[in-house]
């Protein structure tokens, strides 16, 4: 299985980037993905076997049940691959490091 590491976002945040598609739909002919499965992805995994999701769950919970809450901002918008080609669009964000540090924890298979 594809598995990446995500977490879910608050409600003013949805709502935001809802609004954002909104708006950007008048201008651009895409599709866009739907509130309900918005996310911030930290990290890719990549092919991982199932029975690997059990100990990965406990490893990222107990990994962010450590951090302290942190304020994040999405500061600009970007696209993937690139914005010549773009096939998604991206809010980066930015935060005091706590993201980064979760990312980073040893978590890949």
């Amino acid at each position: 299985m594809r598995a990446f590491l995500a977490f879910d976002l608050d409600d003013a945040i949805l709502d935001s980037a809802a609004a954002l598609g909104a708006s950007l739909s008048e201008r651009v002919r895409a599709r866009w993905v739907k509130r309900a499965v918005m996310h911030v992805t930290l990290v890719f995994l990549g092919e991982i076997d199932a029975a690997r999701v059990p100990s990965l769950t406990e490893i990222v919970h107990a990994t962010a049940g450590e951090r302290a809450a942190s304020v994040v901002r999405a500061t600009r918008l970007g696209a993937f691959p690139d914005e010549r080609r773009a096939r998604v669009l991206v809010l980066p964000l930015d935060d005091d490091g706590t993201l980064e540090r979760i990312a980073k924890c040893e978590m890949r298979p």
